[in-house]
């Protein structure tokens, strides 16, 4: 997640998740025991709290909620430190793949919300396969 200005990132700009599939057991394992050592738990607990804003068993839109209740859900301070750490954890999940990040100017009100689209993670045949592991 690239901000450039961390005025246009604060806790009273809003946010959306999209998630299009539900976490397997073999997903769980994965995210444990593959993708937190190469980018450290917190980014993890951020990827499972943007998980469980979709009801489990749902697929689809969470509502519109503020980057405060992130903040919280993580137990990081709402000021600068805390929101460079919330960036820092959803760059992390975007570089191995399992969140993409968009800002959306919403002209109503003349602000920004953020979309997070959630991805599944990889099997190990897809990981295996793929060159993060290559390079790890």
């Amino acid at each position: 997640m690239r901000i450039a200005n961390l005025h246009h990132f604060t806790e009273h700009h809003r946010y959306y998740i999209f998630r299009g599939f539900s976490l397997s057991p073999l997903d769980e394992h994965m995210l444990s025991h593959v993708y937190q050592p190469m980018i450290g738990a917190s980014a993890i607990s951020l990827y499972r709290l943007l998980y469980h804003h979709v009801a489990e068993g749902r697929t689809g839109y969470s509502s519109l909620e503020q980057q405060r209740k992130l903040l919280l859900g993580l137990g990081l301070d709402m000021n600068e430190r805390g929101r460079k750490r919330l960036i820092a954890d959803a760059s992390r999940l975007e570089a191995v793949g399992l969140l993409q990040t968009s800002r959306l100017f919403v002209p109503d009100n003349d602000d920004f919300v953020y979309e997070y689209e959630l991805i599944a993670p990889l099997s190990p045949d897809e990981f295996s396969a793929t060159s993060i592991w290559r390079f790890c």
